[in-house]
């Protein structure tokens, strides 16, 4: 018994260190508001995976409002550029201190701005996973470069993905701890049980 809770720790604990950073909200300065919308550079991969990219997991993201940009969303979409800002998340040719991510794939565009840029992929996908944006294939760039999901009927495995959602979401409620929940239960079935051997 005592292997199995050490082994089921051990588990556990490789997966929050695994993906840790999937379960928090994303941080203000890893996004942008643009057209009445929030846009998150969220993953340099489409779902679809392949080659050295995670499948995008972000189902703790659909809980603060994020989803995958679709293409009637496209028309109102952010360029490459619109991701840099100062104070954003990634410093100008380095990486997040907070979640690791950073860009890749650089080009003049980005040299030329020489700015901190927002990106969010380590809220998206797997912290160990590809955790960066791939600076050349996001939207705006030259006609040579693949571009957004799902913008253009671009489909390709190497897509950058943006996540969006409405300005000023609240959040879907989620419970604060499960601690009270399984207290009341392990009460319930204290009491239960008391009951059970008090007819015998």
């Amino acid at each position: 018994m005592r292997k199995l809770i050490a082994g089921m720790a051990l588990a556990i604990s490789a997966s929050f260190a695994n993906g840790a950073l999937l379960d928090v909200p994303v941080p203000a300065n890893a996004y942008i508001t643009l057209n009445g919308f929030e846009w998150a550079w969220g993953a340099s991969c489409t779902s679809k995976g392949a080659g050295d990219c995670d499948t995008p997991a972000f189902g703790y993201q659909l809980t603060q409002g994020w989803r995958v940009a679709v293409a009637s969303d496209m028309g109102l979409a952010p360029t490459a550029l619109n991701f840099l800002f100062p104070g954003a998340n990634v410093p100008f040719n380095g990486s997040d201190p907070v979640s690791g991510a950073r860009f890749d794939f650089l080009n003049a565009a980005y040299t030329n701005a020489a700015s901190a840029g927002a990106c969010a992929t380590a809220y998206f996908t797997n912290a160990d996973g590809n955790n960066s944006c791939d600076w050349f294939n996001g939207g705006g760039q030259n006609v040579n470069t693949v571009g957004w999901f799902n913008q253009n009927g671009e489909a390709n495995f190497f897509a950058e993905m943006l996540f969006i959602r409405t300005t000023n979401v609240t959040a879907i409620p989620l419970p604060a701890s499960f601690v009270p929940l399984l207290s009341g239960l392990g009460l319930l079935g204290y009491i239960a049980r008391r009951r059970t051997q008090r007819t015998a």
